[in-house]
Formats: C-alpha cells, sequence, structure tokens
C-alpha cells in the first residue's frame, strides 16, 4: 500500500501543492533533476545566502500528516503512518541505528545532517511529541535528534543521497498516550478566539474572532509566505467616513458572521451596531442596519456565505500573542523584505549562471552577465563576489573542454 504525502513548492511555503508516495520522493531523493544545485548548495554552510536560497528553490514534503489547503493544524486530515525525525552532524550515533526499526535514512539537505524516517501507528496531533520522544528513546537518538524539528507540521526540503537506505519491511512502532489509537484519524487542535469590547456583553462561551490570523500555524515571532497569505478580517477605518456606508457595512458583517458561525443575530447586531458608530460620521439607521443583518444571515441559512478576502494579501504575519512593539515589527518586516530581494538577486544570477551558454556568450564576466540577460550592473557588481569562485570553476571547466 502507498503512503501518500503532500508536496510544497519548497520548505517555507504553507501551501499544498500537489501529492507523492514515500516511495516516489525516496526515488527523487535517491535521483533528481535538483541534484546538481543541491551538490552546489553543500559547497556553503547553512545561512550562507547561495545555501538558502537553493534551498528555497527545491520542494518539500511533510512525512507525519497530510493537510488540506496548507500545511497548519486546523486542517490536518490525517496521519501518514510515518514520522520524521531529524539528527543533526553525527554520522557515528546514525551508522550504530537498528536498521530494522528504520524505513528510510538519508542524508539531508545540506549533507552533514541524516533525515530517519520510521512507522508508527495511531499518531495524532495530541500524542505527536510524547510518541516523538518515545520512539527517539528506543532508537538511542534522545540526545541527538533536532528538537526544532520536532513539530507535527515538519515539512523536509528534498535532499540528495545516491545510497538512501530503505527498508519496506521495518518495524512499525506505536503511539503513546493515545488511549484508543486510530490510524489516520486526527484531533483537530481548537481555534483561538478573542473576547468583544466596546460594550458587547457576552459570555465567556461566545468569544468573538475578528480576524483568521489564528488559523496560520505560527512557529515562533511570526510566519513569512511570499506567496502571500489570505486574510479575512472585519475592517474597520483608521478615520470616520461618509460614503460607501452600505458596502462597508455588509463586508464587516459578512465576515464577521463568516469567522463566528455560532454568533446571534442579537449578538451581531451589537457588534455591528457598535461598528457602525465607529465607522460613519453619520452612521446609517436601524431599519438599513437590520437589513444587512438578515441578508447575511440569509447567506448562511442557504449555504452561501463565503468570506470576503482582503484584497492585499499578508506576506507577513505576527503571533497575536506577540509582545514586539509596533515599530519592531516594521523593522522586522524591512529586514525581511530587504533579505527575500537579496535572495532573489542571487537566486537570478544563479540560474543564469547555472545555465550558462559558452558558444553564445564566450567566458562569463560581469558584463557578459548583464550586457546579455535582464539583470542590472549594479546587482550583478554587488553580488559578483559570492559567485566569484563558481564563475572560476565554470569557466575552467570551458576552457579544459
Amino acid at each position: 500500500m502507498s503512503i501518500r504525502l503532500n508536496v510544497y513548492d519548497n520548505i517555507f511555503s504553507p501551501k499544498v501543492q500537489n501529492f507523492t508516495t514515500a516511495t516516489e520522493w525516496f526515488n527523487l531523493v535517491k535521483d533528481s533533476n535538483f541534484k546538481e544545485e543541491i551538490n552546489a548548495a553543500r559547497q556553503f554552510s547553512k545561512g550562507h545566502n547561495i545555501y538558502e536560497f537553493v534551498k528555497r528553490s527545491v520542494p518539500a514534503v511533510t512525512y507525519n500528516f497530510t493537510y488540506h489547503d496548507s500545511k497548519k493544524d486546523c486542517n490536518c486530515t490525517s496521519a501518514t503512518g510515518l514520522l520524521y525525525i531529524d539528527v543533526d552532524n553525527n554520522h557515528e550515533i546514525v551508522s550504530t541505528l537498528d536498521k530494522s526499526k528504520i524505513y528510510s535514512l538519508y542524508k539531508s539537505f545540506g549533507g552533514k545532517g541524516y533525515s530517519i524516517v520510521v512507522k508508527v501507528n495511531g499518531l495524532t496531533l495530541v500524542n505527536y511529541t510524547s510518541t516523538y520522544n518515545n520512539i527517539c528513546a528506543q532508537l538511542g537518538l534522545t540526545k541527538y535528534f533536532d528538537p526544532g524539528a520536532r513539530k507535527a507540521t515538519q515539512a523536509n526540503v528534498l535532499s540528495y543521497d545516491p545510497e538512501i537506505f530503505i527498508n519496506e519491511s521495518s518495524y512499525t512502532f506505536d503511539s503513546i498516550l493515545d488511549l484508543n489509537p486510530t490510524p489516520s484519524i486526527v484531533i483537530k487542535k481548537e481555534k483561538k478566539a478573542y473576547t468583544v469590547d466596546r460594550g458587547v456583553d457576552i459570555s465567556d462561551k461566545e468569544r468573538i474572532r475578528f480576524d483568521n490570523i489564528d488559523d496560520f500555524q505560527i512557529d515562533g515571532e511570526m510566519l513569512i509566505d511570499w506567496n502571500g497569505l489570505d486574510i479575512i478580517n472585519c475592517w474597520l477605518p483608521i478615520y470616520k467616513k461618509n460614503s460607501n456606508r452600505n458596502n462597508t457595512l455588509l463586508a464587516y458583517t459578512n465576515n464577521l458572521i463568516w469567522l463566528n458561525p455560532h454568533l446571534s443575530k442579537q449578538t451581531a447586531r451589537k457588534i455591528v451596531g457598535n461598528a457602525n458608530q465607529i465607522m460613519f460620521t453619520n452612521p446609517v439607521d436601524a431599519d438599513h442596519l437590520t437589513r444587512i443583518i438578515n441578508s447575511v444571515f440569509e447567506y448562511k441559512i442557504n449555504g452561501s456565505l463565503a468570506p470576503i478576502l482582503n484584497w492585499n494579501k499578508r506576506k507577513i504575519i505576527f503571533k497575536k500573542s506577540s509582545t514586539l512593539s509596533k515599530d519592531e515589527k516594521l523593522k522586522i518586516c524591512r529586514d525581511e523584505l530587504a533579505k527575500k530581494r537579496t535572495e532573489d538577486s542571487l537566486h537570478k544570477m544563479y540560474a543564469i549562471l547555472e545555465n550558462w551558454q559558452f558558444s553564445t556568450y564566450g567566458k562569463i564576466t560581469q558584463s557578459t552577465v548583464y550586457k546579455n540577460f535582464n539583470i542590472s550592473k549594479k546587482t550583478v557588481e554587488k553580488y559578483w563576489l559570492h559567485f566569484k569562485d563558481f564563475v572560476k570553476e565554470l569557466n575552467n571547466g570551458y576552457h579544459q573542454s
């Protein structure tokens, strides 16, 4: 029976792009079109610009669970029957492993660590950590696994190892602390919510969400997705306005009900009534407000209620519980954007050099790069030092051929 895995554009993207099987993925580890890029990245240390942008350019999978649409706990659909363990820079301990208990073992992307995959029954989000710890203890890896990769949503970037170890008949571990182990059943994490203020009197059982930020799996202070994240929120203008009142209130009410399907009309009316006073210099009258509330609830009843997405996708979001100030968040956004632009420029130059046609352009120099390709002279000069050795190797190879 084939084991189905989610595929992602890269290790940093949470969006599910496709499916593959464990066997197909292992075959790619053994030999793929990315092997030359991966070998090139291994010439540099982790954190180096070239290492990082190559890492961003290869696909990834999640071994532990499958997901609907995007990789986050609330979208978890099933356990794969596998568990992934990351071991850094320890060939000695890996060589002593009991291979009868290992489904697959291969060198990690950087070439110094190892990816270990084992079979497991009854894995859920609830028992994931305890099961992970127990299996590591049984394998003698407690002191050696990477705790930063001990996450249910942990992705594994494509690597290259022609000597990958695969044992289809490997031992299957049992999950721990699951009273009723049921393979492929995952307990979904309850979504967080936030209370309403501004005078709305509701009980603790009726906590309200005004956006979907908590639907995203945010490890640490923030989540970065350069493809953009679809944000659903109950938008309030910064300054009071007196135009487009109907559409503004309708959009606010629509998303409020979509984010909080448990809301009664009475509670929704109180919240939207407050928003009406905050938004406009001349708020709509009570009858108008009632018509808006009723129309949205009709959409909900007939099943046609859909969220109105923020027109501007967010590429960086911070945890609601973040203690960072507004200025600190802005600085982080600026720094990350600068880093992304650097990586994009490096990636572009790498692609140009990797596919260089000596018969057409001759020897690789700074001028032959920016004169023949859509890349500025300033960019080439700025990042040339990063590729100096690579260019020398390519030019020498051309002269020797």
